[in-house]
């Protein structure tokens, strides 16, 4: 499994390390950024924006549909967010790249507030989607660790 931390960067996800476990030519780097609305780590920062915040982002976004799988319209994503919210998690199974499923899980500060976020991904040709989702639990259980670390009380 590949992981990432990123963090929000105006409209998009600012990559601040990675590390691939699986070699891949179009794999995110440091300093790399990435869309919201395609991504793991981007839906778990618009699932915990404020109303107003959600909205003003949204407006500003254009939705490229970059392969069959991605949500392209403002109603398909803000369906996904309460789910999001409420399961600690987001997933993107083939939404920026068909080969890639992602997950991610926020790491939030002692304010409350998400600081960055933590994703594992593989390639099909690694790991089936099966076995990418089957690591959702130790993904919350770490991110939750960190969180407390960092003075984070929920």
């Amino acid at each position: 499994m590949n992981t990432a931390l990123s963090i929000l960067d105006r409209q998009e996800i600012l990559y601040l390390r990675t590390f691939d476990i699986v070699q891949y030519r179009f794999a995110s780097h440091a300093g790399d950024h990435a869309p919201l609305h395609s991504t793991a780590a981007g839906k778990v920062f618009l699932a915990h924006m404020s109303d107003d915040r959600l909205n003003e982002t949204l407006g500003q976004l254009s939705f490229p549909k970059l392969t069959e799988h991605t949500k392209t319209s403002v109603d398909e994503i803000v369906g996904q967010l309460a789910d999001i919210r409420d399961n600690g998690f987001a997933s993107a199974i083939g939404e920026e790249q068909f080969q890639v499923t992602g997950l991610a899980a926020p790491i939030w500060n002692a304010d409350g507030n998400i600081t960055v976020c933590q994703s594992l991904w593989s390639l099909l040709d690694h790991a089936p989607r099966e076995q990418v989702i089957a690591n959702v639990d130790e993904l919350i259980k770490a991110t939750h660790q960190i969180s407390r670390q960092l003075g984070w009380s929920g």
